[in-house]
């Protein structure tokens, strides 16, 4: 029996270094696993929630296609302007180009009235990130707002507040896009 107890208590001793890193190898890569897997999925339901937060469900965003810096700076902001809109924020990088305008009234569209608007109001978010030596990839984002409707969350500060994108707001957005691509696609042209 004494041998029995004798084995039993060197199993339990912890004898020098070797026992315990071999005790650490074994636990080690499993809290590893699960620290990583908790990780993950904070990252994971951060970056859900931060998508959800930047595009409202009447925003609509659209890849408007390539263009050269230049055929940007020059033309996009022509082309928002003849649209009635104000650049307000413009800033530039040597890797991204951004332009927001300020918030443009309109007449609802047919849809909007017919879901209540009596007012509404759009803006719009040009970035415009490096692709290569000379192009840029162009995105357009058109955020809007409506007044008159039925409270929402996000109408308790301003009275404005939004309703799923429309058919004819949708349309208008795909109009100023498609300008703006054959804007800076004849500028391409050009040269």
């Amino acid at each position: 029996m004494s041998a029995d107890c004798h084995g039993a208590s060197a199993g339990l001793r912890l004898e020098g270094d070797r026992t315990i890193s071999g005790i650490l190898r074994g636990v080690l890569p499993d809290v590893f696993r699960a620290t990583r897997a908790l990780l993950i999925a904070a990252a994971v339901l951060v970056c859900s929630a931060c998508a959800g937060a930047q595009l409202s469900q009447s925003d609509i965003e659209r890849t408007i296609g390539r263009a050269t810096e230049r055929d940007i700076v020059a033309l996009v902001p022509e082309t928002l302007q003849r649209h009635g809109y104000v650049i307000y924020n413009n800033r530039r990088t040597s890797d991204m180009l951004y332009f927001e305008t300020n918030w443009r009234s309109r007449a609802p569209f047919e849809d909007e009235a017919a879901q209540g608007a009596d007012a509404a109001r759009t803006r719009i978010i040009i970035r415009a990130r490096k692709s290569g030596d000379m192009l840029f990839i162009l995105r357009l984002e058109a955020q809007n707002q409506v007044n008159g409707v039925p409270y929402t969350p996000d109408s308790a500060d301003s009275g404005w507040s939004t309703i799923p994108a429309t058919d004819l707001y949708r349309e208008y957005v795909r109009e100023l896009s498609s300008e703006i691509q054959l804007q800076v696609d004849a500028g391409q042209r050009r040269r």
